[in-house]
Parts: structure tokens; sequence; C-alpha cells
């Protein structure tokens, strides 16, 4: 849910910083104050355009910035994550920064975002419902998902069984056509491969084997610094000098010390450290001796590593970037050449295993098929009841299913239709013009869809205008209703509906000599009940404003208590 939003230098708000909450936060205000701005605002968060005239007059740059918390929002944590984006405490926070200059930056958590990944991060999250913007709701392709989130998690399960069977039979189907188009042409490919192959296998490689020569080539270029070392080595022990050896003069050093260990206790010890010292030593020079021997430059052997090398080399470059890569890429093509020459026999095999899934496909798609129509009626006498407590009591709403072929979702499409007056046909809800009427039909499927649409936040743009004050109230109570599963904004002029508010802000406009700025208030109890009573008069609030505001308030109050029981 919306958590926190700041505007700074837009249109004519110098800065604001708004705290949210959950429930029905209501906001209200003259005409003119800026209550619009707000939506314009959370609007360009959601991935609207932006243009150069937002910004305030005066600045060069404009901001904004909300966070958001995420909890139970698994669907944009998904896309947030896929995105890269740093998710820390369940909070997204997005900024978008409007420049004179034309750099409109986009961020989330810090990282710098595109337009299109900011619609694609935003659009599960945040629905805004305003009397002209265009609604999700509208858009026919998205009825069918609709109707399925209706129908509950059992039947996102089976929905899930048919997606197997159809994205298997697809796949199949795809198979089955490419290797169908292959021809005789394609025998100059089998011939290639088989080149290859061949290639392969003259090499006789084996696993690791390039390392090992590596290893071998590398000891044979080293071999004249390699002799060189060891011969320093030895010399500097004295082996092969003129003058004794470090082991020889050792010996000498014992026999010099032989008995007098009876005579000096303490001696003893000391010839044992030499001792050890002239056996560990004797031992090493004897080795670096056999080490030193046992370094034989065998040219033949040199060219032969070198000439492997390079023959490996040139397959690396043509099949892998090793050998291991080499020998997958010649099973491969093992393949390949056994798919070409069996291909009739694959093709049979291909086309009986697609009729199964497709017939499995079917049988599940008829499954699917008579559960949504036992939904759609479910839906169909909801809305209905919806729409009687909007006072639409003539208004109707039907599913019309339309066979198709086999899709994603079934082998039906499914679209909303709607008639707002008794006498007139149906007609899709994609054509209903926007208005009054309009605007209470698509709260009404809001209101029980609400939970489903998996929507954090919603937000209704002053969708109650031009109506009376009895649908107001009704209006009212949905906007409460679906803010008992979503958070919900509202921007109202009615005082019905701001009387079923859980939180009020009032947004003013501030005017000065040579100035007007945008401020919004968060208004407490008392500045409630004042809020709504100077909405109900044109001039001075009266007592008798401030005795209905109240009465306005209790018994949106007392209702409330009765809608964690319906929606």
């Amino acid at each position: 849910m919306l958590k926190d939003l700041l505007i700074r230098h837009f249109a004519i708000i110098d800065e604001v910083v708004l705290h949210f909450d959950k429930g029905l936060t209501i906001v209200t205000g003259e005409t003119g104050a800026g209550k619009s701005i707000l939506i314009d605002a959370v609007h360009l968060l959601l991935g609207g355009r932006a243009n150069k005239e937002m910004i305030r007059y005066g600045y060069d740059k404009s901001l904004i910035q909300a966070s958001f918390s995420l909890k139970k929002a698994n669907k944009v944590v998904e896309i947030a994550e896929s995105m890269g984006i740093d998710l820390t405490d369940d909070l997204l926070i997005i900024s978008r920064e409007l420049s004179l200059k034309g750099s409109n930056l986009i961020r989330a958590n810090g990282l710098m975002i595109t337009l299109s990944q900011l619609k694609a991060l935003m659009s599960p999250f945040v629905d805004i419902h305003t009397q002209l913007a265009h609604q999700s709701i509208f858009d026919e392709k998205s009825h069918g998902g609709l109707l399925d989130a209706y129908a509950g998690e059992e039947f996102a399960s089976q929905l899930k069984a048919y997606q197997k069977h159809y994205l298997s039979y697809r796949q199949l189907e795809k198979d089955y056509r490419e290797l169908e188009k292959e021809d005789q042409a394609d025998l100059k490919q089998v011939d290639f491969l088989k080149f290859q192959i061949n290639e392969i296998e003259k090499a006789d490689l084996k696993e690791e084997e390039d390392k090992q020569l590596e290893e071998s080539f590398r000891q044979f270029s080293h071999y004249e610094k390699i002799t060189k070392s060891l011969s320093k080595a030895l010399e500097a022990l004295g082996d092969g000098s003129e003058r004794p050896s470090v082991v020889d003069s050792l010996g000498e050093s014992l026999k010099c010390l032989e008995g007098l260990d009876q005579d000096l206790p303490e001696l003893s010890k000391l010839v044992q450290q030499i001792e050890e010292v002239y056996y560990s030593l004797q031992d090493a020079e004897s080795q670096l001796n056999q080490l030193f021997s046992s370094q034989y430059f065998d040219e033949e052997e040199y060219n032969t590593v070198q000439s492997r090398l390079f023959e490996i080399d040139g397959l690396k470059r043509k099949y892998g970037q090793s050998i291991k890569e080499i020998l997958a890429y010649q099973s491969e093509a093992k393949a390949q050449i056994a798919r070409y020459e069996n291909r009739d026999q694959v093709l049979k095999e291909i086309a009986e295993q697609m009729a199964k899934e497709k017939a499995a496909a079917l049988d599940l798609a008829k499954d699917l098929s008579q559960i949504r129509h036992l939904i759609a009626h479910q839906l169909e006498e909801d809305v209905r009841l919806q729409l009687a407590d909007l006072y639409m009591a003539s208004a109707d709403f039907k599913v019309v299913f339309t066979r198709s072929e086999l899709k994603i979702d079934g082998n039906e499409t499914i679209r909303f239709d709607v008639k707002t007056n008794k006498g007139e046909p149906f007609k899709p809800l994609s054509k209903v013009a926007s208005g009054g009427e309009a605007s209470r039909l698509l709260l009404a499927l809001k209101a029980i869809l609400a939970k489903n649409m998996g929507f954090s936040t919603m937000i209704f743009d002053e969708i109650d205008t031009g109506v009376s004050g009895r649908v107001a109230t009704a209006i009212g109570e949905k906007m409460a209703a679906i803010a008992k599963s979503s958070q919900v904004l509202a921007i109202t002029h009615q005082a019905q509906v701001a009387s079923w508010a859980d939180h009020h802000m009032e947004v003013l406009k501030i005017e000065e000599s040579d100035h007007t700025s945008t401020q919004v208030l968060d208004l407490s109890q008392e500045e409630h009940i004042e809020a709504i009573a100077k909405m109900q008069t044109d001039s001075t609030i009266t007592e008798l404003a401030v005795q209905q505001a109240k009465e306005l308030v209790a018994s949106a109050n007392e209702r409330k208590l009765l809608l964690g029981k319906k929606v």
C-alpha cells in the first residue's frame, strides 16, 4: 500500500509530504485547490507521461516520490526482483524527477529504470479509477482473467493442469511443423554434420587432455629456467663444487663433537639437533640430485605436444571453448543426423504424442468451461446486487462466452456485457461511455473483484460527480467495503462520501499577493466534521450543518461495522 508521498515543485505545489494508512482516505477541497494534482502526481509514479509544463513556474526541476509497503504484494515483489531491484524491509520507493532540460529520471529503490519497466512494476499494484481515464477493466482481454480470479484457488489449480497439457501440445506442434518443413536440401546439412563429426572423432579427444598438454608445454617452455635453478640450488649446497658440501661440513662437525656429551651433558641436545638437520639436508640433497638428473628435453615430445595443442585449439575455434563443449557438440550433431535420417518416424511419434496432449487439453478445457459457466452465473447475480445497492436496479450484467481454438486459458473467450437501462440491449463493457453510470458500474465490479484483482491501493477520482445524495452514500459505502481488503484513496465533493472516511485530508489553495500554492492538511476528527459541514453549505458553517455532518459520520460508522460481512 501507499505509505508516503512527496511532491515538490509540481504544478502549483511548492512541497507537500503526505502520510497514508490502510483503510479509506478521503481527500476534499474546493474546486481548483489542487486535488487532481495529487492524482496526476501518483499517475506519474505509475508510468504516466510527463511534460515540462508540470514543473512549477520558477523552478527547473520537479520531484515526485512515494514509498509503498510490499506486504502481501507477491506479484510486485517477483517483478521487482526480476528487474534487479534491491528490496529491503518490504519497502519500495519510487521517484520521478522532471527537468526543464528534458532529462526525466525514474528510480526504484535507487536503481534507474525505464518508463516501460515502471509501468510493468506498478500496474498490478495501484489502480486509478476516474471518469475519463482508461480502465484496465474495460479491456476485454482482462475479463477472462477476472472471472478466473473470482473462481478462486481451486479453479486456479485446475487451470494450471490444463496449461501443462496445452503448452506441451503447442511445443510438440511447433516441433512437428519445423521438422515437416525440412526437405532434401537439408541433406547438405547432414553431409556437413558428418564431416564435422568425423573431424572430431579423428582427433580422439579425452576430457582434460588439453590441460595436461598445456602443463607439459609449460614445463618444456621453462626447461632451461628449471635446470639452471636446480643446478644453482645444488651448487649452493656445495654438491659438485671444490669446497666441502653443507652436508659434509655438518658430518665433520658431528665427528668433532662425538663423545663430548659425556663431559658436557648440555651438548647432547645440540648434537641431536645437528644430526636431525644433517639427515634432513642429506635427504633433500639426494632428492634434488634425482630431480636434476631426471630433467631431459625431448624435442620430439615437445613437437608432439605443440602439434596436439594446435589441433585442439583449431577444434575449439569451431566447436566450443573446451573439450567438454566439443564433445557435446559432437553428440548434438549425431542427434541431429539421427533426427534427419529418421524424420518420418520422428514425425509419427511427435504426431501421436501431440494428439494425446491435445485430447487431454480439450478434456480439461471442457471442465474449465463448465466451471466458468457456473461461476459466471454467480458473478452476474453478485453484480446485480451491487448495482441495486448503487440504485441501478434497472441495469444488468452478463458474461458472454464464445468458443475459440485452444489457447493458454482454455477454448473460449470471455467478455463482460452490460446494459444500464431497461429496454436497452446488452453491449460490451468496453463500449460503455464514461460517465456517472459507467463509474457506478465499474465500482460495482471492483467491489466484488477487489480481492481478486490484487491491487494493494485503489484510487477513485470524483466518481460521484453528478449523483444524488443517496447514491453518493451508497458509493461511499462501496468504497469503504473495498477498503476492508485494499487501501482506498478517494477524491470527492460529496459530504455523503466523505462521511465514510477512516482518514480525511483537505486540500487548500493559498493565495498571496504574487504567489499561489497548495497545502494538504491531515484532519482531526473535529476538523473532519467541520469539513463535511462546509461541504453542505455555500457560506458560513451553521450549527445545523455541523449536526447533519455528525449524523452522517455516525451513520457511516455504524454501517462500517457490518462491512466485514459483505463487500
